[in-house]
């Protein structure tokens, strides 16, 4: 019964440096808007049969991702997905640098596969994307939903194309400070005070507490 979450964060500070620098990456300028980006390990969590069939039907969109590939199955998925024109892959960068990214996308992309996982994992990348104030295209899953006003969900990977679409539309300056507003509440200090309180709270509440009587156990060990 004393067990929290404490769910993941964003480094704040790091997206507001980038922000104020007006430039954007060399190798993610060359392409063309609207950049529709992903960033994180790129695995057997993602629908790749999904996202192959939305770029092969929005050629005019280029869906950049930024991340370590690493597959254990459906590498021929991956293969096809960026071997389109419109599809970029970048390497991995040091983590200081990722906003400098995301903040050139004009909309982040969480396509997981609809699992086990997806009901349970709590994405990363969903923080860094309201940071940066870009507009989020989910699968839906249960640690999106309680962002559902600021994102847009596609309840079945069906949905997808639509989520995308209406985020790529989602460009009200205002919006983008809500986004932004919204990530400054979800920090690592923030998360750092939770855990704090946490532990400070059950300090509090065990000292508190009665002290038992320690039972009297005989021992032939001889105490050094």
């Amino acid at each position: 019964r004393h067990t929290y979450l404490v769910p993941n964060a964003v480094n704040y500070g790091s997206y507001e440096t980038a922000l104020q620098d007006p430039e954007l990456p060399s190798e993610l300028a060359a392409i063309p808007e609207p950049r529709v980006g992903y960033i994180g390990l790129i695995g057997d969590k993602l629908d790749l049969e999904m996202l192959l069939k939305l770029a092969r039907a929005n050629p005019q969109w280029s869906l950049v991702f930024l991340g370590t590939v690493r597959l254990s199955e459906r590498q021929e998925l991956w293969q096809a997905l960026v071997d389109l024109p419109n599809v970029h892959h970048l390497d991995a960068v040091p983590v200081l640098r990722v906003p400098y990214y995301v903040k050139g996308f004009q909309a982040g992309l969480m396509p997981n596969l609809q699992n086990l996982f997806a009901e349970n994992c709590n994405p990363l990348k969903l923080y860094d994307y309201l940071a940066a104030g870009i507009p989020v295209a989910s699968i839906d899953m249960p640690h999106a939903r309680p962002f559902a006003s600021h994102i847009h969900l596609a309840p079945t990977p069906g949905d997808f194309e639509q989520a995308v679409r209406g985020a790529l539309a989602d460009r009200d300056p205002l919006r983008w400070r809500e986004r932004r507003q919204i990530a400054a509440q979800e920090t690592w200090e923030a998360r750092a005070k939770r855990l704090s309180e946490i532990i400070v709270d059950r300090l509090a509440t065990k000292n508190s507490l009665p002290r038992q009587p320690r039972a009297r156990t005989r021992s032939s060990a001889r105490a050094f």
